[in-house]
C-alpha cells in the first residue's frame, strides 16, 4: 500500500479508509501525521462519516462523543471540530475550562479526562489563529503540574499552532514580569520559573516572533535575570562549564529571528 503522505487528498481518504480495515492503530498514526503534513481540508468530516454514519453531526455532539471514542475515532473527531474553525471554538473553550485547574488527583476518572483535554486542544489546534481566545487556557493547562505531560505537551503543541503575533506577546509578557520579580526578589530566586514559556516560544512561527513587541523586552529580561549564563559545577573531580536552560532558549529564539531576517 502507497504511504498516506504521499497522495491527494481523495487516495489518502481512501488509503486511511483501507489501512483501517488492516490495522487501525497504524491507521490512526497516519491521520495525525497526515493532518499535520497536509491539513484538513474537509478530510477529517468526510471520514468520520465514512466510519460513523453521521453526516451532519452538531459541534456540541461531536464534542460530547470525545470521552467515550476511541484512539481512531478520537483524532477524526477533533480534526473534523478543528475544521469548523472559528464557529467551534467557543464551544471548545467551555468544554475545556470546564475541568478543575489545577488538575485534581487521581479519581478514578482522571486519564479519561486528560484523553479528553488532549482532544480538545488538538481539535483547537486545527482551527489554528482562530483559537487565539484559548490563549490564557492553554497557558495554564501547560504549568498545571497535576495534568498529564502528553495533554500539556498539546497545550504547548495549540499554542504554536495558534502562531499569532499577539500570542507571542503574551507569553512575552508573562517571562518579562517572571524575569524581572526574580530579579527584584534578589538572589535570582530559583522558584520563579518560566522555562516552559521560553520553551512555547522557540516553536512559535519565525513571522510571529518577529512581528511582536514583547518579545525583545521580554529577552533582554531574562538576560538581566541570568547574565551570560555561564555556571559551574563540579563532576568527576573536575570544574565544568555550562548555561542555564534559560539563556540556552533566548539564544535559540535569536538565532531563529536572525535566519528570519536574512
Amino acid at each position: 500500500m502507497p504511504d498516506v503522505d504521499d497522495l491527494h487528498s481523495g487516495a489518502r481518504e481512501a488509503a486511511v479508509i483501507a489501512l483501517a480495515a488492516i490495522d487501525e492503530g497504524e491507521a490512526t498514526t497516519a491521520l495525525y501525521r497526515m493532518f499535520d503534513r497536509h491539513g484538513c481540508h474537509g478530510s477529517a468530516g468526510r471520514l468520520l462519516a465514512h466510519f460513523t454514519g453521521e453526516t451532519e453531526p452538531t459541534t456540541e455532539e461531536l464534542i460530547e462523543s470525545l470521552p467515550g471514542v476511541d484512539n481512531f475515532l478520537g483524532v477524526l473527531t477533533s480534526a473534523a471540530l478543528g475544521e469548523r474553525g472559528a464557529a467551534a471554538v467557543p464551544a471548545l473553550l467551555a468544554a475545556l475550562r470546564a475541568f478543575p485547574l489545577p488538575t485534581p488527583p487521581d479519581s478514578g476518572q482522571w486519564f479519561g479526562d486528560e484523553t479528553t483535554k488532549y482532544r480538545l486542544m488538538y481539535a483547537l489546534g486545527r482551527a489554528g489563529a482562530a483559537a487565539a481566545p484559548a490563549t490564557s487556557t492553554l497557558l495554564a493547562v501547560l504549568e498545571d503540574e497535576g495534568t498529564y505531560r502528553d495533554t500539556r505537551h498539546q497545550a504547548e503543541a495549540t499554542l504554536r499552532a495558534i502562531g499569532l503575533p499577539e500570542t507571542v506577546d503574551t507569553i512575552a509578557a508573562e517571562v518579562r514580569r517572571r524575569a524581572d520579580l526574580a530579579v527584584q526578589m534578589g538572589d535570582g530566586d530559583e522558584a520563579v520559573d518560566f522555562s516552559l514559556l521560553l520553551d512555547v516560544l522557540t516553536g512559535m512561527p519565525a513571522a510571529a516572533l518577529a512581528n511582536s513587541g514583547e518579545l525583545g523586552p521580554a529577552l533582554d529580561a531574562v538576560r538581566r535575570r541570568f547574565g551570560d549564563g555561564l555556571r559551574t559545577h563540579e563532576e568527576d573531580g573536575e570544574v565544568c562549564e555550562y548555561t542555564v536552560l534559560e539563556i540556552r532558549l533566548a539564544d535559540d529564539i535569536d538565532e531563529k529571528l536572525a535566519e528570519h531576517f536574512t
